[in-house]
């Protein structure tokens, strides 16, 4: 069976790939099968996931997996939440935009601690609230050739 990833990351690749090999379910990414990304207009990562599986299951007519995740750190209100991606802009490779969402985070979450601290309702203590774990979602979808025992 052969099953498209919703997905451009090669980490994602490698690892659904490991986990589904054992079931003979080849993973193959999108990019391969000439599905360009998904829009992700969505305010939750699950709604995301179901946008990014079934545009790659229609494009591809195979059946589909998507997962959407990124950090809500709570410090902040919840933000980057599903902005992870991009938080600190659009520009640049994957690696040089998850260094520069990084280093927003941390300044933003270091300018929060600052306001907190001289706010005249501070009391003695002051401390940096540790962000939450990555929230995920995932979504899983068929194309309309597979029999719904696959």
């Amino acid at each position: 069976m052969k099953l498209v990833l919703a997905s451009n990351n090669p980490g994602k690749l490698r690892e659904i790939g490991a986990l589904l090999a054992p079931r003979s379910i080849e993973v193959v990414p999108q990019s391969a099968l000439g599905v360009g990304e998904a829009d992700e207009p969505h305010a939750t990562f699950l709604e995301n996931a179901l946008a990014k599986a079934r545009h790659a299951s229609r494009a591809a007519g195979l059946p589909a997996l998507a997962d959407d995740s990124g950090l809500c750190v709570d410090a902040l209100g919840g933000e980057p939440g599903v902005h992870s991606s991009y938080y600190a802009g659009r520009e640049g490779g994957r690696e040089e935009r998850d260094a520069r969402n990084n280093e927003k985070i941390l300044l933003n979450v270091r300018q929060k601690a600052t306001r907190a601290r001289s706010s005249p309702k501070a009391s003695g203590e002051a401390r940096s609230p540790a962000p939450r774990a990555a929230e995920t979602a995932s979504a899983t979808t068929r194309c309309s050739c597979c029999p719904s025992g696959e």
